[in-house]
């Protein structure tokens, strides 16, 4: 970079862009710290007990990016930290590599559309996948306005360099080497003359594309050829079916509507500038991305899962939209976008807080699972998961055992509780012939490894089979009538629109009303419900409830929560 520009004092618009950034940023690292549990969600629990039981980085489906967000506790880990600071250095780690990124992009290349560029990767389409803070196709696309500055660059040692940086890219997910190639692509309309470097470069591209390909492990295979290895083409037909692309694009629109203004705008400057040769390309990779997800999946909703599917689409449109930024010549209007942009971003990051409350709503769910199991006098319990996502956040999964002993881990090794699955565990492991020990215990599906292979200075396992939460036996009416159900905290309104409440017994003493012998039964002005329990009833335990869509001011009109029998 020439010397005049690193000295060159930025503009307004780019200390607006830099603050911005560093406000966002440092919100998102709050929340992280405040939403800690939360973000230890399914891989990203598997992936701090690998950290620990290795001493070591763990790169799961020969993805290396995903040992950014592992520094920070794997030094704790060596240090001897306790669990708790283990998982709130590991929620942290992701969104300092983010800011430590967008600050090298905007302080130290002056590449302010590059740091933009990154800002929008992130914030234009994230929500789920904050509360995952191991998704390496977030983290890898992260490195490529990296990737932009260094062929915008010329400095030594450039093509090994650039070479290198594509390979641990397209290596850390599947799906990188699409938003890689459109970069790629781009890289190309601005080069007038079609010189050695962008030879290379696009070899190198189609080489280290096809070597990830044709390198997959098991998982990897599996989801990207998934209709050669279980012959199955049916994704194709919704290239022809009208109604799923209508719901399809609609779910596109209603959910990211300003993804797409911010779309339609790009294609205007374009079009403004008469460059329409990029415009055509613009076009074409957005329909071209969507055209590649609507043949290999079907969804109608944002999950945790097509959420992730969709996270290319933001980098696809965010590297046009801040180049053409970038090029505004008026400083007004280009303050007036950028200043919107932030505004809009602080939006988004309040959109990310809401959803908090299902992960919330699910650590709170293990919590009283883990308190029944230690009531019954158990360190290893099965839940049935047929009954346990009764309500909406459970999303029990089989990261579930994982889960629950990180979580009751942190109140002291004698507290340690794993509950496994009915159907996802135990029902499998039976089905494949293993009998299980007592010094064992089930870390996912037939996976079983033996108490001792845990780190006893953050795990111990007493010997134990593993119990159900959910037994059978006699109730006496009399029993019944000792039975106390509360309302511990105000109702609470989920994300997804669902009522949910946490209902706790008392009065029981030291009796037990065995869950499959009873059910929980709601009064509601002329009507009643019948919920299954989740687990066994004891004093102090407690269950989340999932309101019936018929009780409209449930504060107010619940007469009555009580155990019956079936």
């Amino acid at each position: 970079m020439p010397a005049s520009k690193r000295l060159q004092k930025p503009t307004i618009a780019e200390q607006t862009l830099f603050l911005g950034g560093t406000i966002l940023f440092s919100l998102l690292g709050i929340l992280s710290l405040v939403y800690w549990k939360e973000r230890q969600a399914y891989d990203a629990a598997h992936y701090l007990l690998e950290i620990i039981i290795r001493k070591n980085f763990f790169i799961a489906h020969q993805r290396p990016v995903g040992i950014v967000s592992q520094i920070l506790p794997l030094i704790a880990l060596y240090l001897n930290a306790p669990l708790s600071w283990l998982m709130k250095l590991y929620s942290v780690g992701d969104i300092l590599f983010y800011y430590f990124i967008f600050v090298w992009l905007t302080q130290s290349a002056k590449n302010y559309g590059a740091g933009l560029t990154l800002l929008m990767s992130y914030l234009l389409t994230v929500c789920y996948s904050f509360y995952c803070p191991v998704t390496e196709l977030l983290q890898g696309m992260a490195l490529l306005p990296v990737m932009w500055v260094m062929l915008e660059t010329t400095f030594r040692f450039r093509i090994p360099s650039l070479i290198f940086l594509m390979a641990f890219i397209i290596f850390s997910h599947p799906l990188l080497f699409i938003p890689t190639g459109i970069m790629i692509g781009w890289w190309w309309n601005q080069q007038k003359e079609k010189n050695i470097m962008a030879m290379i470069m696009t070899v190198g591209f189609i080489v280290i594309s096809g070597l990830k390909l044709l390198l997959l492990d098991k998982y990897d295979y599996q989801k990207t050829y998934y209709p050669l290895v279980y012959n199955d083409y049916s994704n194709m037909n919704n290239l022809t079916d009208g109604n799923y692309l209508f719901s399809f694009l609609n779910m596109i629109v209603s959910n990211y509507p300003v993804v797409g203004l911010i779309a339609l705008l790009t294609l205007v400057m374009l079009v403004f500038r008469k460059v329409y040769l990029q415009a055509f390309y613009f076009l074409l990779t957005i329909f071209g991305f969507l055209l590649i997800i609507i043949c290999t999946h079907r969804f109608v909703a944002i999950s945790n899962y097509s959420e992730r599917m969709l996270l290319p689409l933001a980098f696809i449109i965010a590297l046009p939209f801040s180049r053409e930024i970038m090029l505004i010549r008026t400083a007004l209007i280009k303050q007036l976008l950028l200043f919107g942009l932030m505004v809009f971003f602080l939006f988004r990051i309040n959109e990310i807080k809401k959803m908090s409350t299902d992960y919330s709503l699910r650590i709170e769910q293990m919590n009283t699972l883990i308190q029944t199991s230690r009531a019954m006098g158990h360190q290893k319990t099965i839940a049935d998961e047929s009954f346990l996502e009764q309500v909406p956040s459970a999303n029990s999964g089989w990261c579930y055992s994982i889960e629950t002993m990180l979580f009751s881990s942190l109140e002291g090794l004698e507290k340690t509780v794993s509950i496994a699955m009915q159907h996802d565990h135990i029902d499998r492991i039976k089905e494949a012939g293993i009998t299980l020990q007592p010094n064992q215990w089930i870390k996912w599906m037939e996976y079983i490894l033996q108490d001792d292979t845990l780190p006893a200075n953050y795990f111990q396992f007493k010997p134990q089979v593993y119990s159900s939460l959910r037994t059978e036996g006699n109730v006496p009416e009399k029993l019944l009538n000792l039975v106390k159900c509360t309302i511990e905290k105000p109702i609470q309104h989920s994300f997804n629109g669902s009522t949910i409440i946490t209902v706790r017994f008392k009065g029981l003493g030291n009796h037990i009303v065995p869950a499959k012998s009873s059910v929980m039964r709601i009064r509601y002005k002329s009507l009643t419900f019948s919920i299954p329990l989740v687990a066994d009833i004891l004093s102090g335990c407690a269950q989340q409830v999932c309101l019936p869509s018929e009780i409209e001011n449930p504060e107010e009109s619940i007469i009555d929560i009580i155990p019956v029998k079936q």
